[in-house]
């Protein structure tokens, strides 16, 4: 195989995946606002985070395997701020499907990103450039 037709299959896989995102996040949001009552928050932000470690874990295991001492010696610290990440940016929003809809649910997660850049500059005394 050569160069060009790597590149060529990688560039595939990217549109992929892009697509691919939106999508899941979008099938996300609709079982959210479908589920409550039927699946807690906290239960649906584990199960996407448990989810997404083991696609993760299954593309990195050699780098993984080849830190492992390193992470042992730091698995305390990345337990710690993935429970934050999960319940602080999953469970809050899932508890929302309680009580909105899921283009609601949406629109709080598209104002993330500009809500920590604001954060930061507010809280942390961060510059924006």
């Amino acid at each position: 195989m050569n160069d060009e037709s790597k590149a060529h299959g990688r560039e595939r896989v990217a549109t992929v995946v892009c697509w691919l995102t939106p999508l899941l996040w979008t099938v996300n949001l609709v079982v959210v606002r479908t589920a409550p009552g039927i699946v807690t928050p906290n239960i649906l932000a584990l199960g996407r985070w448990f989810l997404a470690g083991l696609i993760l874990l299954g593309v990195s295991r050699h780098e993984v395997w080849q830190n492992r001492h390193w992470i042992r010696e730091n698995a305390r610290r990345y337990l710690v701020l993935g429970a934050c990440g999960m319940w602080i940016c999953g469970a809050w929003v899932y508890q929302a499907g309680y009580s909105t809809s899921a283009m609601n649910i949406s629109l709080i997660y598209a104002c993330a990103p500009v809500l920590i850049a604001v954060g930061s500059v507010l809280w942390l005394g961060e510059h924006l450039s």
